[in-house]
């Protein structure tokens, strides 16, 4: 991530001082930052789960509008004015105009080197000879379509029945790494902010070697083993066992 500049950094940094200002009740500084998160990438709404689940429905709605205020300012402040680049988003040019990211939801041995459990689905409809009769548009909105439902029941999982704030924070962070189809790797960085909180937070003895394992684990590469015939953008066979193994282990966590 450092060394390809990406803004997912200005994302992670907004995202960890808006937990450190939530837990300290400081919200108008919190709502700022998450807003600003929103407004970079989409995926940090997750969060507003957060809010919900304490019933601070004031600051969700503050959160929600200053988002949209940001995103308006950026898009009248970009060349073409408001209008234009609502357009360029809504009809998704940000993605359709993006080779590099389109291939990788195409019939072939192309792949994203990242999280995402629809990598995890390709591999596997790659591995087992079956892509070729597969329509993978249609694949892709039947996992949009569970992905979805999963995150909505996950969503009413963390209001009504979970309590545990690191707890709330994982299963909203390991949603937003996996569900969505495109995910790098360099998104791992999001798991250090529940890891923070599950460190300096009180445990059962019986569960907490457990997560401590697995927060461990995430934090080694695993490219131990390379997949066969199965390829990155950089068109070299260089898609490791990492792709399934994080993904696994997160799911771990959260089940």
């Amino acid at each position: 991530m450092i060394d390809r500049g990406n803004a997912e950094s200005l994302v992670f940094f907004c995202m960890a001082l808006f937990i450190h200002f939530y837990q300290q009740e400081r919200r108008f500084l919190g709502n700022i930052l998450l807003s600003a998160a929103i407004a970079m990438k989409l995926f940090p709404i997750f969060f507003l789960v957060l809010m919900i689940a304490d019933k601070k429905y004031k600051d969700t709605i503050y959160t929600i509008a200053l988002a949209l205020l940001w995103t308006l300012i950026s898009m009248a402040l970009l060349k073409g004015g408001i209008a234009a680049n609502a357009e360029f988003i809504l009809k998704g040019g940000n993605m359709g105009g993006n080779i590099a990211l389109s291939t990788f939801l195409d019939r072939n041995a192309l792949l994203q080197r990242g999280v995402s459990l629809f990598s995890i689905l390709k591999i596997f409809l790659i591995l087992t000879n079956t892509i070729q009769n597969v329509d993978m548009n249609t694949c892709l909105r039947i996992y949009k379509g569970v992905a979805g439902i999963c995150l909505i029941a996950l969503s009413i999982y963390v209001v009504a029945v979970e309590s545990t704030f690191w707890k709330r924070t994982t299963l909203l962070v390991f949603a937003m790494i996996l569900f969505p189809h495109i995910s790098a790797d360099y998104r791992l960085i999001h798991i250090f902010i529940p890891m923070f909180l599950f460190v300096n937070a009180d445990h059962h003895p019986k569960t907490h070697y457990f997560y401590a394992v697995m927060f461990a684990l995430l934090l080694i590469p695993k490219d131990y083993i390379l997949l066969p015939d199965i390829r990155s953008d950089s068109n070299a066979e260089d898609i490791s066992i990492a792709v399934i193994v994080n993904a696994v282990m997160m799911l771990s966590v959260m089940a």
